[in-house]
């Protein structure tokens, strides 16, 4: 057993801390990867199930829709599931003439389902029908993905760049800037909780709304982007315990955190805390001490045994462990040894 002052722990995590992979992007095959918006670089994450994905949003409660192909509806709405990627069909995606399809979905504040479609006419999708609800068309424009910032809808158009639409009255899309043409592929955007912008295709970009000029931010492994969304405030992973025996084996285990990450566990007898630390406060006081790191399997999951001192019946471990890839805090524990 390792024994690490936690003010040393809390160092070599923030050592070694990634960035965070804050969006989530799928391609059209259906590849769903998870990309860091500071710069740009990006992870597989696994399958939505579906292809064609032309858009992903995410609503008040944090929960991810795309819309995508379906086999025997055309396209259809999918929940998304942030921490596999995985699509679970929700409706089909009934567009408003026969031989058209949408692209580019995002939802306002108020959880209203926007999308666009081949013709340009922006509308409103209800989850619970699927079926889309008649808004205007903007212009004449080329738009394949839109984006609410703020109380704003923002599209990117393949010959015109960014635009801005009139979503109280006419639906009207104007050319943010037009001395900035839309050459840029960018076939799916988002807007960030602090409402920066983003693009992506085969890269990720950042994108002024008041110029329209799109910045490289990064890139891949990842082409062909055609849906993204920033993920919602991730729940703290899960810390769990068997029972503690004195002079017997326990195993300790840990859920939600990073795949492929690495999860330390610190723990302690001095009591409940709390204490501050650089990723929050935990609920151990000192002194506090750590478990070697242990690695997360591909779905964020991971856990380890051992023995309990022979002599530590009476006293209650204090236990939390800290996420080395998102820095979250798990859950905590106080568990009393028999």
């Amino acid at each position: 057993m390792q024994r690490i002052a936690f003010i040393l722990l809390s160092f070599l995590c923030s050592a070694g801390l990634a960035h965070a992979q804050d969006i989530m992007a799928i391609d059209g095959p259906g590849n769903v990867y998870l990309i860091d918006s500071a710069n740009g670089s990006g992870t597989l994450l696994g399958s939505l199930g579906y292809t064609g994905a032309v858009g992903l949003a995410r609503d008040s409660a944090d929960d991810l829709y795309a819309i995508c192909d379906h086999p025997i509806s055309g396209q259809a709405i999918v929940q998304v599931d942030p921490l596999t990627g995985a699509g679970t069909l929700v409706n089909s995606a009934i567009p408003l003439y026969t031989g058209e399809v949408f692209r580019g979905v995002s939802f306002d504040s108020s959880d209203n389902l926007w999308a666009e479609h081949t013709t340009s006419y922006i509308v409103t999708v209800p989850l619970a029908s699927g079926v889309a609800v008649f808004g205007n068309k903007p212009a004449t424009f080329d738009i394949r993905s839109i984006a609410w910032r703020g109380g704003e809808m923002y599209g990117w158009d393949l010959f015109k760049g960014l635009v801005i639409f009139d979503t109280v009255g006419t639906n009207w899309a104007t050319d943010v800037n037009p001395g900035v043409p839309g050459s840029l592929d960018v076939n799916a955007m988002t807007a960030s909780p602090s409402g920066q912008l983003f693009g992506a295709s085969d890269s990720l970009y950042s994108i002024d709304e008041i110029t329209g000029v799109a910045t490289l931010v990064g890139s891949g492994p990842y082409s062909g982007i055609t849906a993204m969304e920033f993920l919602g405030t991730p729940p703290n992973p899960v810390l769990s315990v068997t029972p503690l025996t004195a002079g017997q084996a326990a195993t300790f285990s840990v859920t939600g955190a990073t795949p492929f990450g690495s999860v330390i566990v610190g723990y302690s007898t001095a009591g409940a805390g709390p204490t501050s630390t650089p990723f929050g406060v935990v609920d151990m006081s000192p002194p506090i001490n750590a478990f070697p790191p242990f690695a997360m399997d591909a779905t964020g999951s991971g856990g380890w045994s051992l023995t309990i001192p022979g002599g530590a019946s009476g006293l209650t471990l204090y236990t939390q462990g800290v996420d080395t890839g998102s820095g979250l805090l798990t859950t905590s524990l106080a568990t009393a040894i028999l």
